[in-house]
């Protein structure tokens, strides 16, 4: 701040002394001699450019330092945030992607799931059908309970009782033990 005085202050001087003429507020005035009048309206003069320079004069050098300084303080951190926004772009389009992918790949998978699903469906039913058709075929009529006492099975032949209660095939209509029905036909 000092030194920025000395300047303007050296900078008057040579206003004064260098033509003559000092210019005031935009208007030159005129020289005098040197008398002690002349001196005290040189020095009313001065006082006032002093006083509209120093209104007018340009920012002192720290300000302009410590202006300059945020400035590029505030162009770098502009420049991180444009990186940091393309990152995080380049990031977000990546997980996009990503999971534009995962979403085909469900579908992909969802849709052999559901036609392996109606395969076994309808060989399910072609089944069924099948098996109905048999039976309309062979007319098969289940045996009555009360005419058989014992598992239509060679080798159990097991008598029935209260525990041990009459099973229908329902392929042949006989009657067989509980342990009998769990076996299957070749």
């Amino acid at each position: 701040m000092v030194s920025l005085m000395k300047q303007k202050v050296a900078h008057l001087q040579s206003l004064v002394q260098g033509s003559g003429n000092v210019r005031m507020n935009g208007h030159l005035s005129c020289s005098f001699s040197n008398s002690w009048q002349h001196f005290r309206l040189k020095m009313k003069n001065w006082k006032r450019n002093a006083k509209f320079l120093l209104k007018t004069w340009p920012m002192p050098m720290h300000r302009i330092v410590h202006q300059q300084e945020r400035h590029k303080e505030r162009e770098k951190l502009e420049k991180e945030f444009r990186s940091a926004v393309s990152e995080k772009e380049a990031t977000l389009q990546m997980m996009e992607a990503k999971y534009q992918n995962r979403i085909a790949k469900t579908e992909a998978d969802t849709r052999l799931v559901l036609e392996k699903t109606r395969w076994q469906l309808e060989e399910a039913d072609t089944a069924k059908d099948d098996l109905l058709a048999l039976q309309q075929s062979l007319k098969l009529t289940w045996v009555p309970d009360r005419f058989v006492r014992h598992c239509a099975n060679a080798k159990c032949r097991k008598t029935f009782t209260q525990t041990r209660r009459r099973h229908h095939c329902r392929c042949c209509g006989r009657v067989f033990c509980r342990t009998c029905t769990s076996q299957k036909a070749q």
